[in-house]
């Protein structure tokens, strides 16, 4: 009986390698295909223009997204904010070609190569994250585990409390907010005016930081060993503020990306599981995606005051900002190599200005870069008079373009997939030390770095005020650290000196 359990588990064991070996077998091959595809892609649209190259773009990154899941799903899982995004500029780019009206450039699409060359660019930010993630991961998954985890652990329900309870904080100050100047939605108000008119600074705080307190109450919910009671708490405050930023006059993409930072934790601990059971959460994910989506329409159409045309055209409009700037920059093309000095120049000063918003919209800088030079007359007086404050989206890769040309921002976008990989593993150790001051921390630093990545923006996570605390987290980490370490070594002498 023994035998037939050893060789039994041999054969299971040997079973196992083959499919994993096939697994991994199946998966180059269909990356090497995919990579055949995004090239043939691009060099066929630019021969045969047609809108139709653009709508495949869509199901391009559909693919592209299908083999991230399975070549790293825990990384997917944590990258969803930042692949929401880019589906809302592939999205964007698939409208444009269809003779859409681009207000805030003065143009009207045409078919063009923009989208299949989005979609290379977009795959080697991908393939470059992967690599790097899945090398932080392993190498950050000690066996011996994050010393106050322990602690933490046993302070989970004082924790959530607190969390929950500032959480409510937060819901009395927007309501406070929203009755003494209306809520955006309800008063047709718009989202942006609100904000430099009449939000103060804990209001804006609050909206602009939804990312950082979904991830903290999502921790809450799925990570910490606190009572069901709390946990069951911490999902009805998550709801609540839903519906603040909602009427605060957040949309789509942006209640998505909120949406992923909530439930990142159960991604990333549950990967697995949840690929096995992908239809079930399919069917979840559509149904959020009606939700959000009909709640946007309804925002669109004033209130349902407008006909669905009218409602229509003016989602578009809006939709189609997202993928303006790279179609803009693809029209006007770039060189092979090349090196914009005056435009680094300037970026580099910024790091040590501390009223950057001034001065990038002076200096050109950022996606003042294409508002400056070719906005209307009409939308570019309204930015300056916002005085940055609301700008164009999506400006990485034009500004790559521009700056570096198509070889430089082939390496600058490796280099992105670098630091979203590094951004990912923070949280992913956050998530499994289960310490909620690191995943406030991880997740402040996502923020900022997803918005340096996605604005062309060096300036708002490298700035030397940016640095300062960045180096107070990093501080505050290592003292933990050291704490923690030192009182292992403690538990670990006492049992030696019981024996003695």
């Amino acid at each position: 009986m023994a035998w037939r359990t050893v060789a039994a588990r041999r054969r299971s064991y040997g079973s196992g390698r083959y499919d994993e070996g096939r697994r991994s077998t199946i998966l180059a091959v269909e990356l090497s295909l995919c990579v055949a595809w995004l090239l043939g892609s691009w060099l066929l649209s630019t021969i045969f223009a047609s809108v139709w190259w653009s709508v495949a773009s869509l199901g391009t990154y559909a693919w592209l997204v299908i083999l991230l899941v399975r070549a790293e799903p825990t990384g997917a899982a944590l990258l969803l904010p930042t692949l929401i995004e880019k589906a809302s500029t592939f999205v964007a780019l698939a409208l444009i070609p269809f003779d859409s009206q681009i207000p805030e450039l003065g143009l009207i699409g045409a078919p063009s190569g923009c989208a299949p060359a989005f979609a290379v660019y977009t795959a080697i930010s991908l393939v470059s994250y992967v690599l790097l993630f899945r090398l932080l991961n392993r190498n950050t998954q000690g066996k011996s585990g994050y010393p106050l985890t322990p602690l933490f652990d046993r302070l989970a329900t004082p924790i959530a409390l607190g969390l929950v309870a500032f959480s409510g904080i937060m819901i009395l100050d927007l309501l406070a907010s929203g009755a003494r100047s209306g809520f955006p939605l309800l008063t047709g108000m718009d989202r942006f005016y609100f904000r430099r008119v009449f939000a103060d600074k804990g209001t804006l705080y609050i909206l602009n930081l939804k990312f950082v307190t979904s991830f903290m109450l999502g921790m809450v919910v799925f990570c910490l060993p606190a009572q069901a009671t709390v946990r069951q708490l911490a999902k009805l405050a998550y709801t609540a503020l839903m519906v603040m930023y909602f009427l605060f006059g957040d949309k789509f993409f942006t209640m998505l990306a909120s949406l992923s930072a909530f439930f990142a934790p159960y991604l990333y601990l549950n990967a697995r599981a949840v690929l096995q059971q992908i239809g079930r959460y399919a069917v979840a994910a559509a149904a959020a995606l009606m939700v959000v989506f009909a709640v946007t329409w309804f925002i669109y159409s004033d209130l349902g005051r407008q006909n669905p045309t009218a409602t229509a055209q003016r989602l578009s409009g809006r939709v189609v900002g997202q993928g303006e700037l790279w179609y803009l920059q693809y029209g006007l093309g770039a060189p092979v190599w090349n090196w914009d000095g005056e435009m680094v120049d300037r970026n580099i000063q910024a790091l040590t200005v501390k009223d950057i918003d001034i001065f990038a919209l002076r200096a050109s800088i950022g996606p003042a870069f294409y508002s400056n030079g070719y906005a209307p007359d009409k939308i570019r007086t309204s930015l300056h008079r916002n005085a940055g404050s609301v700008t164009y989206t999506a400006a990485l890769e034009p500004l790559g373009l521009h700056t570096f040309g198509w070889g430089g921002l082939a390496i600058m976008m490796v280099i992105v997939g670098f630091m979203s990989a590094l951004g990912s593993a923070y949280v992913a150790l956050a998530i499994r030390t289960r310490s909620i001051l690191m995943g406030t921390f991880a997740a402040y630093v996502s923020v900022q770095l997803r918005t340096t990545l996605a604005q062309g923006t060096p300036y708002v996570l490298f700035s030397v005020f940016s640095m300062v605390w960045l180096s107070v987290i990093l501080l505050i980490e290592l003292s933990l650290l050291l704490v923690g370490l030192s009182q292992r070594r403690v538990g670990q002498r006492r049992p030696a000196l019981r024996a003695f």
